[in-house]
């Protein structure tokens, strides 16, 4: 197996700081770029209406991108018709998340803080000023699922002499833990606001407040099914047919285990709680994965699952047989670092679980 150039442009998903520099020397844990907030509710700038033009002008006024981040009171487009200069401002800092030259509309996502509380609690009783009884009859989301920051967790809304409307929202990512009467206890997901090199490598390029590209070499490997998303660590061989929990020690802490066979859920569930990022093997029953990954695991579409430890499997469910010329690739290259990606998707166009180990200096 020869070494490969790798060439990866690793991105926010919303405009932050990059911190990486052209030319830096990067490692796979290293940070290369954060976000400063998470994107919440969205704001319907009526821009073509506020300027008095058609929606299809838009184009010639806009002054901003999607993408941007903003400040309150940055001009988001401008226009000198008639002589009589006209502006639309940002009424608050946020992230332009469309424009719309069809109905002439600028949208503006504001910004979250990031809530690093492991839970958050709303007493709908207690913000909307009602009765308890009252209270239980606004909340619109139930157990278990998922809400991201500015969701709307209950609401009241009226009309009299105008339509008005009055809600709670969420400010963490996370899923609905309780709902007790008028309560509501959300308990936070791990999102991360860092963006890790993954790669180790160069850094050749930089986008201001979005991107870093960077050079790589690394043996490239694909596995044929996976779970949880991008992990890294140095390379700790496991040589055994059948990987259970007394196998598993705290030494292994930050280490990705390659195990010549197959994975017990036990040894999965202890893998998360001492901190092992990542188990690549030769099997494991999908019965044990689906148990592992928990509610909501959709076994076609994988890779975004909330789980400590990701799985690689090199060869397939239930499968008896142990790896081979692999597991004699990985254990010459013991102590190396290497990186890992579970994301599976398994249809057209299919993505395949990712393996990359990085070579020392000077290997072919």
């Amino acid at each position: 197996m020869n070494v490969q150039e790798i060439i990866a442009t690793r991105t926010l998903p919303y405009a932050g700081t990059v911190i990486a520099k052209v030319g830096q020397k990067v490692k796979p844990n290293d940070v290369v770029a954060e976000m400063n907030f998470y994107p919440g509710l969205v704001l319907r700038l009526k821009v073509s209406e506020h300027l008095a033009i058609a929606a299809r002008e838009l184009r010639s006024v806009i002054q901003v991108n999607v993408g941007e981040l903003v400040e309150k009171g940055q001009i988001l487009a401008f226009d000198s018709k008639w002589h009589q200069p006209q502006i639309m401002v940002a009424p608050e800092p946020g992230i332009i998340g469309m424009v719309s030259k069809t109905l002439g509309i600028v949208y503006l996502r504001r910004l979250t803080e990031f809530n690093p509380n492991p839970f958050e609690v709303h007493n709908i009783a207690e913000e909307f000023g009602i009765s308890e009884e009252d209270a239980a009859n606004t909340i619109i989301v139930s157990r278990n699922q998922k809400v991201v920051p500015g969701q709307i967790l209950a609401q009241q809304q009226w009309k009299k002499d105008e339509f008005r409307l009055k809600y709670v929202a969420s400010s963490m990512f996370g899923s609905i833990h309780k709902i007790d009467k008028h309560k509501i206890w959300i308990k936070s997901r791990e999102i991360s606001r860092k963006l890790y090199a993954y790669l180790s490598g160069e850094v050749v390029s930089v986008e201001p407040y979005w991107s870093v590209t960077i050079k790589s070499r690394a043996y490239k490997l694909n596995g044929t099914y996976g779970i949880g998303g991008e992990r890294f660590g140095t390379i700790s061989i496991i040589d055994t047919e059948y990987l259970k929990e007394d196998d598993i020690g705290a030494r292994y802490k930050d280490n990705i285990l390659i195990v010549k066979g197959k994975i017990s859920k036990e040894a999965l569930d202890k893998a998360a709680r001492i901190g092992i990022p990542a188990i690549v093997a030769a099997s494991c029953d999908l019965s044990v994965l689906r148990k592992y990954a928990g509610e909501g695991f959709i076994p076609g579409i994988t890779g975004a699952e909330e789980v400590k430890t990701s799985v690689i499997l090199m060869n397939n469910f239930c499968s008896t047989e142990t790896m081979g010329d692999e597991f004699e690739f990985f254990k010459e290259r013991e102590g190396k670092y290497m990186s890992v990606n579970g994301s599976t998707h398994i249809r057209a166009g299919a993505i395949r679980p990712q393996v990359l180990v990085f070579p020392d200096e000077g290997d072919a």
